[in-house]
């Protein structure tokens, strides 16, 4: 019994003391956590130049054209686009998706399932992946996001995309992506301020926001210690900045500071457990005093459900989330 105590001491001693050293270590720079916890969660795998470009037809008669690269000077620049029946002489609205992951893990492939509702009912869904921090900081994944969006106006055709039907959307960090790619397309005076390049032959019909980061520095305040902490390393590690609330960068990217009365029509949905659901009300607020036609379904406080709630279907709040961002998505594309 004593043997087992003292082994049982020693083994709270080296975890509390490990505990303490990625908290201390994460302090100064966060980098080292999230590299070492993003490989270990995949997150690299798709820097390999070798990735395989495929073509695949699922069960359900859909065309997956896998790992499609777009022109870029950075790593992780593929994308993958659903679509419908195979069917390329039909021209439809597409989604143009981009994942979350705090700008530091993620890949396109974890929204699959998300955006495969979207591909049965017709639509042609396009997910990007961009190259993650810490070894690209910002402005590189929103550079990368106005060169995807620029591919696929390019092949368009190719992939039978109207140009005139685009839907935006994103969850999380992808969601102030998502957010950021659509004020460079719809507010010039912002695109030229910052040199941005705007793609201009598309038309962005809306904008769809799934418990996304909208105001950045209030990024640690999600009512909840652990992800404070986890979310505040991210945004430390991508600004490259531990006072990134008062650099310029954030100002430029904050997504709730930037809007104007060209944004469209939005869709945002939130949960209520360490998460952003006060910028989502706030944003809400704004997006409506500018006059653009705003949806916001915010989950049951019973519910309890936390951040990025909607990728999860065995709950009845993440099926209706869906629906509702299907009618929306019929809505503005019509």
């Amino acid at each position: 019994m004593r043997k087992f105590l003292k082994i049982f001491k020693w083994m709270v001693i080296i975890l509390t003391t490990s505990i303490l050293l990625i908290i201390t270590i994460n302090h100064f720079n966060p980098a080292p956590f999230l590299k070492v916890t993003g490989s270990f969660l995949g997150a690299e795998y798709s820097y390999d130049e070798r990735v395989e470009q495929t073509e695949e037809v699922l069960s359900n008669n859909t065309k997956v054209y896998r790992n499609v690269p777009y022109a870029s000077n950075y790593p992780n620049n593929y994308l993958d686009i659903f679509v419908p029946e195979g069917d390329t002489p039909t021209t439809r609205p597409v989604l143009f998706n981009i994942h979350g992951g705090g700008f530091a893990w993620g890949d396109k492939v974890d929204d699959e399932e998300s955006v495969q509702h979207f591909v049965d009912e017709g639509y042609i869904v396009v997910s990007m992946n961009y190259a993650l921090s810490p070894d690209y900081l910002y402005p590189v994944p929103i550079i990368q996001a106005t060169e995807a969006l620029g591919y696929v106006a390019e092949n368009a055709e190719q992939y039978g995309i109207d140009k005139n039907n685009f839907v935006i959307s994103g969850g999380s960090a992808g969601g102030q992506l998502a957010g950021q790619l659509t004020i460079i397309q719809t507010n010039n005076e912002y695109a030229e301020k910052y040199g941005f390049k705007v793609t201009k032959d598309v038309t962005i019909k809306g904008v769809i926001l799934n418990c996304a980061l909208i105001d950045i520095k209030r990024v640690d305040h999600t009512g909840f210690a652990f992800t404070n902490w986890l979310f505040d390393g991210m945004i430390r590690a991508y600004f490259d900045s531990n006072e990134f609330k008062s650099i310029s960068e954030v100002a430029e990217a904050n997504v709730i500071e930037n809007v104007n009365v060209d944004f469209p029509s939005t869709y945002l949905t939130e949960g209520t457990f360490a998460t952003f659901t006060d910028q989502a009300l706030d944003f809400e607020e704004k997006l409506s005093s500018l006059g653009i036609d705003v949806t916001l379904y915010i989950t049951p406080e019973e519910s309890n459900l936390a951040h990025s709630y909607n990728g999860d279907f065995s709950t009845e709040e993440a099926q209706y989330n869906i629906a509702q961002e299907l009618d929306f998505m019929k809505k503005v594309t019509q």
